[in-house]
């Protein structure tokens, strides 16, 4: 048995030959093509035959580059062990697949060989996606076939773009109830976007509902234009809608047209302050700011609340008010009574000295005179 450890292999792949052979089998009498006592090792001779195995070697590319002791051929491929033997197929045994380009991690962690080695071919295998993954239907044509720059091996939902997890609620657009068509087709990102790169347009919105409801569509795009995603993000986020949760529509504001408020179909955005829709009386104007809430109610432009004045209007006693600017000749926060009122500081303080005021309420005059009147 030292002389005769037993037969060699006869696999051989199809079409392949090296050195005039097609299998060990071949030359399994001439025992120099693979042992020479003392004058070389069993590495040397293996890869005087598997010349493209030794340029792997030299190079550090590869499968073979890559093993931590590349020249111990005998230790994966072993012979010697009958006709039916295939030294290859036995080294995949305990073969560790991260060696090579295409790490098996995530979902193909649990693939068979014969998987992606179809036909026991395995130094021609690819690795990119499309040669085992049929491109999908959903986005077929418009983002090519570099499936790795989007998916990952561990799952091909949520695609990734930029190492973010992409969700089509990003675009203020979810598919929730754009995942079929009306007549239950599945709904293809080319339906929406026609464009290469991606851009939308709300053709196809129209066209679908108009297809489904043209008397409907013709009167909402009339009214409302044509720029679907003003008011829509795919969940029809106005069904059901509550004006009065925005901007409660009250008092005057209650029969009002939406054309009223939301000129050129522009909704979104749309100011809730007064000044957007009511120009600034000029009676006030640049005078109590555009805060007409402040005063006014929805119910009835007068009169308005501040109207319950804790000081008299007719301060004079003549009968009749006095303009706001009177008394309020810079905002309607402040009230300098010297603007109308001799007010010396020293004679104040005299005429005030026996009520022991501290300085600040001594120049409160309202503090003391509420009702504008003289107290003795």
């Amino acid at each position: 048995m030292i002389f005769n450890p037993g037969p060699v292999s006869a696999k051989t792949a199809v079409g392949v030959e090296l050195g005039g052979f097609h299998s060990h089998a071949d030359f399994e009498s001439q025992c120099r093509f693979c042992h020479a006592p003392f004058q070389a090792d069993q590495a040397t001779q293996c890869l005087d035959c598997h010349k493209d195995i030794n340029t792997q070697l030299e190079q550090g590319e590869g499968m073979h580059g890559r093993l931590e002791q590349p020249r111990a051929c005998a230790s994966c491929h072993q012979e010697h062990k009958g006709r039916e033997f295939d030294p290859s197929q036995a080294a995949l045994v305990s073969f560790d697949h991260s060696l090579t380009s295409f790490p098996l991690i995530g979902k193909h962690g649990t693939l068979e060989c014969q998987n992606c080695h179809t036909g026991d071919s395995f130094a021609a295998a690819k690795t990119d996606c499309a040669s085992c993954h049929e491109e999908p239907q959903s986005h077929k044509g418009m983002f090519g076939t570099d499936c790795a720059a989007c998916h990952t091996a561990f799952d091909w939902r949520p695609a990734k773009i930029n190492d973010v997890s992409f969700d089509h609620r990003f675009a203020n657009f979810t598919l929730d109830m754009h995942a079929v068509n009306y007549n239950q087709a599945p709904i293809l990102c080319t339906d929406c976007h026609t464009g290469q790169q991606l851009t939308f347009n709300p053709q196809p919105c129209q066209g679908c509902h108009g297809e489904h409801d043209s008397a409907f569509m013709d009167k909402h795009v009339q009214q409302f234009g044509t720029d679907c995603l003003v008011c829509h993000d795919g969940v029809d986020r106005l069904h059901g809608f509550d004006h009065q949760v925005v901007f409660p529509l009250d008092g005057k504001h209650a029969n009002l047209q939406c054309e009223d408020c939301h000129q050129n179909n522009q909704y979104r955005g749309t100011s809730p302050r007064c000044v957007a829709c009511h120009e600034e009386p000029a009676i006030h104007a640049g005078f109590f700011g555009t805060r007409c809430d402040y005063c006014h109610t929805d119910q009835a432009w007068r009169p308005a609340p501040l109207r319950a004045h804790t000081f008299p209007l007719d301060h004079g006693g003549n009968g009749s008010e006095v303009a706001c600017q009177t008394c309020h000749p810079k905002t309607y926060s402040e009230h300098p009574c010297a603007a109308c009122h001799e007010h010396d500081p020293d004679t104040i303080a005299k005429s005030h000295a026996s009520l022991n005021l501290p300085p600040d309420q001594l120049a409160d005059c309202l503090h003391c005179h509420m009702d504008g009147k003289v107290h003795q």
